[in-house]
């Protein structure tokens, strides 16, 4: 079978054919000249086939003439030969679309195909469509795809077919997720939350718990006197004792007050303590993981992404040295197609935020992207104008904004983030 693209700026658009049928051949047309092809699309188009397991796939290019459906229509001609040939116009200049529905009149073995890629619906177009130029009687009733085709991509494929390389999972590829580990996070959560029993906040608990991960990460590394500093510290002892009661850490007191074999329950509960942030992401990270098989099909933590991967090599990448435009995505999840691109803030953070996450999710979603922001506690972390702000350029920036998570139960953070995730 050979398969006709129309190629589009957008990618996934571009592959459209290529997954649903897995044809022997693909033949993309365009304007642009063929060398700029084979340099920006082609690369992460046979990098992400090769992923979905259809390495095998001959492509070929053809350029046409700007604005010309004359040449579009004898480029066709000579394309579409006499085998089985589906064109794919889902997406794709509207000239060379309405020179494959001329196409479509003269050929027998031609067939049109689209899919919305939004529901997953898979249609041939019937010949009395272009008899009667009447665009509402497009149907499915000739389809080898049963109606309905639903397309899934993982973060991974996801990034590769924009163009990029995925280096690391610096949160779900280095927790190993137990309910010992789910139960220990919570409690966890809870702290950092409401505080420790009895203890009064002179602003928010998130705000203490903030300042706490800062001031002990490390503290099993330190030295005696340096302990001894940090233990002083009321808000640190009264947390790291209450630590001590849940079974998260371990640790003996001298008399003169520094720390005796100071130890984490695991590396894991270590990760949550010695950085704020990691609570938050795994917090959320979960939530989504509740809705894989239930309209997700992937999600990850900790997403290292890399734009222009070229000089990128697994065996070589040097972390001080790297040559290319890098991010990290606090949390990334992929609805069929769709990537959702979330960012978990735990305290301060400004409008650069906003643009930090709109970039990626343009750069490795484009017009299919999903953004959210996840925050806690806002209004003791920033002031009245500079939320309203940030408010008003999250919604001018279609980024979804979900505040004030802590003093949520479970069930009311994963309704309304279910809400975001499918809305």
């Amino acid at each position: 079978m050979k398969i006709i693209e129309f190629l589009c700026k957008t990618p996934i658009e571009n592959i459209f054919g290529g997954v649903c049928f897995a044809p022997d051949e693909i033949v993309y047309f365009a304007s642009e000249k063929p060398e700029l092809f084979e340099k920006n699309e082609l690369k992460s188009i046979k990098s992400y086939m090769t992923k979905k397991g259809l390495g095998d796939i001959s492509y070929s290019y053809v350029r046409v003439i700007r604005g010309s459906i004359n040449d579009a229509i004898n480029k066709l001609e000579d394309v579409v030969g006499s085998g089985e040939c589906v064109i794919d116009i889902t997406g794709g200049d509207d000239m060379l679309i309405a020179a494959a529905g001329m196409i479509f009149e003269r050929h027998d073995n031609v067939k049109l195909f689209r899919i919305n890629p939004v529901n997953g619906y898979a249609q041939f177009i019937d010949k009395s469509v272009v008899e009667s130029k009447d665009a509402t009687k497009y149907t499915s009733s000739y389809s080898p795809l049963k109606n309905k085709v639903r397309i899934e991509n993982t973060v991974e494929e996801n990034i590769i077919l924009h163009g990029g390389a995925v280096v690391e999972y610096t949160g779900s590829g280095a927790f190993e997720y137990s309910p010992d580990f789910e139960h220990d996070l919570e409690i966890m959560w809870q702290l950092s939350t409401k505080g420790p029993r009895g203890y009064m906040h002179k602003r928010s608990a998130p705000q203490t718990w903030n300042r706490f991960t800062q001031t002990v990460s490390g503290i099993e590394r330190m030295g005696g006197k340096e302990q001894l500093e940090i233990f002083k510290k009321y808000k640190v002892r009264v947390y790291l004792e209450e630590l001590r009661r849940l079974g998260l850490v371990t640790y003996s007191e001298k008399r003169d007050g520094t720390l005796l074999n100071f130890k984490y329950k695991n590396a894991q509960v270590r990760a949550c303590l010695n950085k704020a942030g990691n609570l938050l992401e795994q917090k959320v990270y979960l939530a989504c993981r509740k809705f894989l098989g239930r309209g997700l099909c992937d999600v990850k933590t900790g997403v290292t992404i890399l734009w222009s991967p070229e000089n990128y090599k697994t065996e070589y990448y040097n972390k001080n040295n790297r040559q290319s435009t890098e991010n990290e995505i606090d949390v990334m999840a992929m609805r069929g197609i769709t990537p959702i691109f979330i960012s978990c803030k735990n305290g301060k953070f400004d409008s650069e935020e906003l643009y930090k996450l709109s970039s990626v999710a343009d750069r490795f979603g484009i017009k299919y992207a999903k953004k959210i922001l996840v925050a806690t506690d806002l209004e003791n972390a920033l002031d009245r104008r500079t939320i309203e702000y940030l408010r008003a350029r999250a919604k001018e920036m279609n980024i979804a904004l979900i505040d004030d998570i802590q003093r949520m139960t479970g069930a009311e953070f994963e309704r309304i983030l279910k809400i975001r995730l499918f809305e």
